[in-house]
């Protein structure tokens, strides 16, 4: 789409946050490569100014707020607040909004989203087919205890024939939309990780979705741990794997370093944070002299005075409690950096 066309649409939007808001920080619209983010106005978005959920997206021209989930195209959005989309560049938004669902589609299309939700398993689907148990007590519960991650049960089961961990990405409707599965056997792959795709395969389930491109979206999607339940627009911590994801507020688990990122990487606060070994510290110089932010081990160690082998988050989290160390985790940006000349500090 052309700047200019961009530019009349941006103004557009402004008038409406204008009529909208009083306050003057959710009248600012941003602007990125492929998205225009602002305030929405249906539902007032966050109480801190500094959030923005509600975005149009510029390919094609669809509004979706990741606060109150409402969705629509800009024609709409601008008719729902008495706005005229005017005669000015009407027939490229008009040509766009008409085939934007032509066009490839967004891995952060809501309807990517939605769609996973739709055809992921029941915990019950899930238990019934792999033998699994919850897991309320037992060995396995004190394994997680162990891991400080007794209070998130739900987010497990337990393959006892096998002597398996099972963890699982969750939607929002706490069906399951992938598994990392840990193996305690010694002569087992530790980790192995299955899709949507592979847990339909597995289960002699026909998949619903036969269009190649979507599915392979909703695969990448379904093993991005808990990606379905965060702040897309506010910062998000990437982590190597799906429990270290799970201590710290708006993360997500990419199940291996080795993985696709392309679903959290244009993101404009992506953050990523590695593990503290040789692998994580390769990928860690990696994006760093892309420009990325990434975090720093050896800063955040040293400023604790801890000594201890930390391989990854979940062991700092273990370190902290044994040892009784207080850490204020609303400090943990300040140990994240963009700066080459931190790479010592890593």
């Amino acid at each position: 789409m052309d700047k200019e066309t961009i530019e009349h649409i941006k103004e557009n939007v402004k008038t409406v946050l204008t009529d909208s808001f009083k306050n003057k920080d959710k009248q600012i619209v941003l602007e990125y490569e492929d998205r225009l983010n602002f305030a929405c106005p249906y539902c007032g978005d966050s109480t801190d100014t500094r959030k923005r959920r509600g975005n149009i997206y510029l390919s094609n021209l669809t509004f979706h707020c990741f606060n109150c989930g409402h969705h629509c195209n800009y024609i709409q959005f601008m008719h729902d607040f008495d706005m005229s989309v005017g005669n000015e560049n009407l027939d490229i938004i008009a040509e766009t909004v008409k085939h934007g669902k032509k066009k490839k589609k967004s891995t952060f299309d809501i309807d990517v989203f939605d769609r996973l939700d739709e055809i992921a398993l029941t915990r019950k689907e899930l238990k019934d087919g792999f033998h699994l148990s919850e897991i309320m007590n037992g060995k396995m519960y004190e394994y997680l205890e162990s891991r400080c991650l007794k209070n998130k049960t739900n987010q497990f089961m337990y393959n006892k024939y096998h002597n398996e961990l099972w963890i699982l990405n969750l939607t929002k409707n706490n069906k399951i939309a992938g598994v990392q599965i840990r193996s305690f056997d010694p002569d087992k792959v530790k980790y192995r990780t299955y899709n949507i795709s592979k847990l339909y395969q597995y289960l002699k389930k026909e998949m619903p979705v036969t269009d190649e491109e979507e599915l392979g979206i909703l695969n990448q999607t379904g093993i991005t741990f808990n990606i379905t339940n965060i702040d897309l627009f506010d910062k998000i911590y990437v982590f190597e794997g799906p429990i270290d994801a799970m201590f710290l507020n708006n993360s997500v688990g990419i199940a291996g370093v080795g993985r696709n990122f392309d679903l959290i990487e244009n993101l404009p606060e992506t953050r990523y944070f590695f593990d503290n070994d040789k692998a994580g510290f390769k990928k860690t110089k990696e994006k760093l002299q892309e420009g990325k932010k990434v975090f720093m081990w050896k800063k955040l160690l040293d400023d604790l005075y801890i000594q201890e082998n930390i391989k990854d988050f979940n062991d700092l989290i273990i370190c902290l409690v044994k040892n009784k160390i207080k850490f204020n985790f609303n400090e943990i940006e300040n140990y994240f950096t963009d700066n080459e000349l931190d790479l010592l500090k890593i």
